[in-house]
C-alpha cells in the first residue's frame, strides 16, 4: 500500500454523515485545521484536510460516481482518517436503488456491501479502517455525546419543525439504527488499535482532534 507517510504532507479525509455533523466540520474547518496548517508550514509539510460535502456535484452523484469519489479520496489520503458519528447511520445506496460505479478491484467489495444496504459513511470507514489495521496510527475516531446531538437539535428547533429536526438529527428507519450500533461496537471494541473518544461540548471534539493529529506531525 503506497501512503503519503513517506512524503512531507498531511493530507487527511474527513467522514461522516453530513447535516448531523455541520457544527463538527465548520469548527474543524475554521477553527482547528488553520492552526494544524500553520504549525506544519513552519516544519516545511502540507496540511490538507479533505471535505466533501461540497467536493461531489448533483451530476457525480446521480451518475453513481459519489462512492467512488470517496473512496479515491480515501485512498489519496491514505493513512490519515477522521470518522465522526452521532446518531445517524446516513444515506445507503439502497435507499434510492442508485447505482454504484467504482473501479474493478473494488468492484464486489462494494456491491455486496449495498447489496447489505450499508451507508456510504460505513462503507468509507470499512474501506479506509477497518480493513486497513496497518493504518490504526493514523486513525481517528470521535462519537457525539447523545446529549449532545439532542442541545444541537434544539439549537435549530426554533428555524425548523420537529419533524425536520428529527431527520437531520437521527435515523427513524430501525434498521439502521441497529446497524449504526453494531457500526459503533466494531469500532469500539476492545481490541481496536484506532484512537476513539467520546466527546460532549464541539469545543471539546476540536481538542481532541488537535492534541490527535498534532501528535502525528510530530
Amino acid at each position: 500500500m503506497v501512503t503519503n507517510t513517506d512524503s512531507r504532507e498531511v493530507r487527511v479525509f474527513i467522514s461522516s454523515t453530513f447535516k448531523d455533523m455541520e457544527e463538527e466540520r465548520e469548527h474543524l474547518i475554521k477553527d482547528i485545521f488553520p492552526k494544524l496548517r500553520s504549525i506544519c508550514q513552519k516544519r516545511g509539510v502540507t496540511f490538507t484536510d479533505i471535505d466533501l460535502r461540497w467536493g461531489i456535484t448533483e451530476e457525480q452523484a446521480q451518475d453513481g460516481g459519489a462512492v467512488a469519489i470517496c473512496l479515491e479520496e480515501i485512498d489519496r489520503c491514505r493513512p490519515y482518517f477522521i470518522g465522526l458519528l452521532g446518531e445517524r447511520y446516513g444515506w445507503t445506496p439502497q435507499d434510492d436503488n442508485a447505482e454504484v460505479r467504482v473501479k474493478p478491484e473494488i468492484e464486489s467489495d462494494v456491491q455486496e456491501w449495498c447489496d447489505t444496504g450499508l451507508s456510504v459513511t460505513e462503507m468509507e470507514m470499512i474501506y479506509g479502517v477497518l480493513k486497513k489495521p496497518e493504518q490504526a496510527p493514523y486513525s481517528y475516531f470521535y462519537f457525539c455525546d447523545s446529549e449532545l446531538t439532542q442541545k444541537k437539535g434544539q439549537r435549530v428547533i426554533t428555524s425548523a419543525r420537529d419533524s425536520d429536526m428529527q431527520d437531520i438529527f437521527y435515523d427513524s428507519v430501525p434498521g439502521k439504527k441497529n446497524k449504526l450500533k453494531e457500526l459503533k461496537n466494531q469500532i469500539g471494541r476492545k481490541n481496536a488499535r484506532w484512537t476513539t473518544d467520546n466527546y460532549v461540548t464541539i469545543e471539546g471534539l476540536g481538542q481532541k482532534v488537535e492534541i490527535d493529529l498534532l501528535a502525528v506531525i510530530d
